[in-house]
């Protein structure tokens, strides 16, 4: 009678269960380690996407920022202001002059026996640097000739005291609220108010804008910025489950080999 191998097929047996058993293990700690760290083709992920699992960086890893770099860029661009070319004493000296030269108009227009009021009006409605209104022709044709000689004296005075200060394009029209604020209170009202009209009709900006300048600053203050670095270190998470891709984020995974969608971020 033939003895039966029980013992040997007990010991196969025993071999290829722990071999099924070890195999099982190992294909467990793959399937973990495969949902934390960034796989070639494992995923591809773009701005704006869902993040399937955690994703960590395998070493400490230090790169340029592009994005940072660009914000730090803008900033610097930011922080540059407007610049002004100064033409205070040009500007200032030639409207001056030009007030002077209407008062002097008005007195004629005023003083002329022969014209007819509506005549009159007619002449200081025409004066292009005034636009009168009707209303403030007549004010000053009408204006009694004490009050009128202090319009003379004052006139000038006041618009030379107003565009002393820095007066830009953009804060002209809070230089000519201010006015009636600048004028004598020696005059009467009638003169206070008509003078308040004259000089803010003639008040101009002293302060211009310099767009080359301000591009020149602003181009030199891009160019300067630094270049920003960023750090991964080894384990940090850079992206977990369910969070929305940003562009910071893709620009991290690319440096750890993650496949993404680099033209997301204008990279």
């Amino acid at each position: 009678m033939a003895l039966t191998p029980k013992p040997q097929a007990n010991l196969w047996f025993n071999r290829i269960l722990v071999a099924t058993m070890l195999m099982s293990v190992i294909m467990l700690l793959i399937g973990l380690l495969a949902w934390q760290a960034p796989l070639d083709g494992q995923i591809q992920l773009a701005v704006g996407q869902i993040a399937p699992n955690d994703i960590v960086s395998p070493s400490e890893i230090r790169y340029e920022s592009q994005i940072a770099t660009e914000s730090a860029r803008q900033r610097a661009v930011q922080a540059v202001p407007d610049q002004y070319d100064s033409t205070e004493g040009r500007v200032r000296r030639q409207q001056v002059n030009r007030i002077r030269e209407i008062l002097e108009f008005i007195s004629l227009v005023r003083s002329d026996a022969f014209a007819a009021p509506e005549q009159k009006i007619e002449h200081l409605s025409a004066i292009t640097d005034l636009g009168l209104s009707p209303e403030s022709a007549e004010q000053i044709r009408t204006l009694a000739p004490l009050d009128w000689n202090a319009v003379m004296v004052e006139a000038p005075q006041a618009l030379d005291r107003v565009m002393r200060e820095e007066i830009r394009e953009s804060a002209l029209a809070a230089a000519q609220r201010r006015v009636p604020s600048l004028i004598s209170a020696d005059l009467s009202e009638e003169a206070g108010s008509v003078t308040a009209t004259l000089v803010r009709a003639l008040l101009r900006a002293n302060s211009l804008f310099n767009q080359v300048r301000t591009d020149e600053l602003r181009n030199a203050a891009y160019n300067e910025a630094p270049i920003q670095y960023n750090t991964l270190q080894r384990g940090e998470t850079i992206i977990r489950t369910g969070e929305r891709v940003t562009a910071e984020d893709v620009e991290a995974l690319a440096q750890v080999g993650a496949p993404t969608s680099a033209d997301q971020i204008g990279l």
